[in-house]
């Protein structure tokens, strides 16, 4: 225990003076730097009729290579005990969707609803999350790459990849740390889903190697914990109609016929008859939402761009150039200026979003909003950049000794669970614990499957990586399940069983 103290005491004077070139000043609750950079106490919410505490709202200024940027964050501090709980920074994918979904729809404090019985701007409204992540820690929502939500560069220069949106993301959490130093010494996680799973796993590299470099901020980082990510373009496609085919949404015949065309791989590159074949297939999906196969097509309706990698990877599009290809239809990734995502009513956090009071009063920068009112996801993104080496980078933080979650919510089409699980495997770790069973209770005390976990071994005892599904749960995880999501980030951050 002596010795646990004594590192936190240490990470946390070294860091400290590292960031006393950027000297913070606190008035009140609210605190603001020398770079731009401010937080100020969020007291109220619109709709919300009792007091806020613990919570803070603002933007994160540094300057990037391309420009001085500003990233938008709420953060939240933990319901237990903020000065030991762990930190958690979010970050939802696309690439170019917001986090503040995160936060609004899936595990923040508060959630939206539209309440039909009003009329205007009030019927957007929020209620307290009984299932909010924060009763375990502390949580950074922070919106990202410049262009998404409320995050502006000041050159309105919108083009990002995966290399800037570390840099940048990596340069943000600099500013919160000279915002909030005294956050310094608790064990640190990135967590994320969806195209998070780049932006999170490139992000963990860039701290393991920053923290390595003398004269730099040291970042307690101890895991990474990522939902339904990207992780292997070529498998995640591989397993797309296999998903399909194995829920009833392909036939058989249909699903051999390809697999004899194609020659079993349904991943870029592909021949003109191959693809030919697919794109027929994909014509049929159309108005299956690819997030949860189980759940209604509703909100905008399905995308004319694709929606996910995965069906833009079958159609031809090669995400690790980043380029188009026309095949019976054109698909793109979701930064491709599309604003809302395909087959999702997400009408209540827009329009809560673009509640003036509400932007007031999370302290948002109105005349600089990217696309003139917040989107789901960025109409100005350009994201042309893609590495494509994550399983190399999961390797590389295995050696750096972080414990890691890969879950999947297993209704997904977009990141099937098929692909998820191998690809945890192919890491080629020895199993720990074989896969078995876990479990929540019904609101009557009835024990039921949440879902299925296996947990490898590494070289060090404490960084395990365990890989974790949840039953009937689609792509965003907690906006299906809420109450099994957060028993599954409870086990992880705690580093319990589940």
């Amino acid at each position: 225990m002596t010795m646990k103290v004594n590192q936190k005491v240490i990470i946390f004077l070294i860091s400290t003076l590292v960031l006393l070139n950027s000297i913070t000043i606190v008035q009140g609750k609210n605190r603001k730097n020398s770079n731009g950079s401010f937080a100020n106490e969020l007291k109220n919410l619109p709709t919300y009729d009792k007091t806020i505490t613990g919570q803070y709202s603002g933007y994160l200024s540094f300057e990037s290579e391309q420009d001085q940027k500003n990233h938008f964050f709420w953060f939240v501090e933990s319901q237990n005990d903020p000065s030991t709980d762990p930190l958690v920074l979010w970050l939802n994918g696309g690439p170019g969707c917001s986090s503040s979904l995160g936060y609004l729809t899936e595990h923040g404090p508060f959630l939206v609803y539209k309440d039909s019985s009003k009329s205007g701007q009030d019927k957007y409204r929020v209620y307290e999350n009984p299932n909010s992540w924060n009763q375990y820690a502390s949580i950074i929502y922070m919106e990202s790459p410049a262009g998404v939500g409320f995050s502006y560069s000041n050159n309105t220069n919108y083009t990002s990849g995966d290399t800037i949106t570390a840099n940048d993301n990596y340069l943000a959490l600099n500013q919160f740390f000279s915002l909030f130093p005294e956050y310094l010494p608790n064990d640190f996680y990135i967590a994320g889903e969806s195209y998070g799973g780049s932006y999170c796993t490139e992000l963990s590299q860039k701290v393991v190697e920053e923290n390595s470099n003398s004269g730099n901020t040291i970042m307690n980082l101890k895991g990474l914990m990522v939902g339904n990510p990207t992780f292997n373009y070529t498998t995640d496609a591989q397993f797309y109609l296999p998903f399909m085919s194995y829920h009833a949404l392909l036939s058989y015949n249909e699903f051999q016929n390809i697999s004899t065309t194609c020659g079993g791989v349904f991943a870029p590159p592909m021949s003109s008859e191959c693809q030919a074949e697919i794109a027929n297939v994909l014509e049929d999906f159309q108005l299956i939402n690819p997030y949860d196969i189980y759940e209604s097509c509703k909100g905008d309706g399905p995308s004319q761009q694709g929606g996910c990698f995965t069906q833009g990877a079958l159609s031809g599009l090669d995400v690790l150039l980043g380029y188009t290809h026309e095949s019976k239809r054109e698909v793109m990734l979701a930064s491709g200026g599309q604003s809302f995502i395909p087959c999702l009513d997400e009408s209540a956090i827009t329009g809560y979003l673009n509640r003036n009071d509400v932007q007031k009063a999370l302290s948002v920068v109105q005349k600089q909003i990217p696309s003139g009112q917040w989107e789901p996801c960025s109409g100005v993104l350009n994201y042309t950049q893609y590495n494509g080496n994550i399983p190399e980078i999961y390797q590389q933080l295995i050696k750096a000794q972080l414990r890691i979650l890969v879950f999947s919510g297993d209704v997904d089409s977009c990141v099937p669970y098929l692909g998820t699980s191998q690809n945890v495997a192919n890491l080629g770790l020895p199993i720990l614990n074989q896969w078995k069973p876990w479990f929540t209770k019904d609101s009557d005390g009835t024990e039921q499957t949440a879902g299925y976990i296996i947990t490898y071994s590494t070289p060090s005892t404490y960084a395990t990586v365990s890989y974790a599904t949840v039953k009937g749960a689609g792509h965003m995880v907690c906006s299906y399940k809420p109450v099994q999501g957060l028993a599954l980030f409870a086990s992880y951050i705690t580093n319990t069983p589940l």
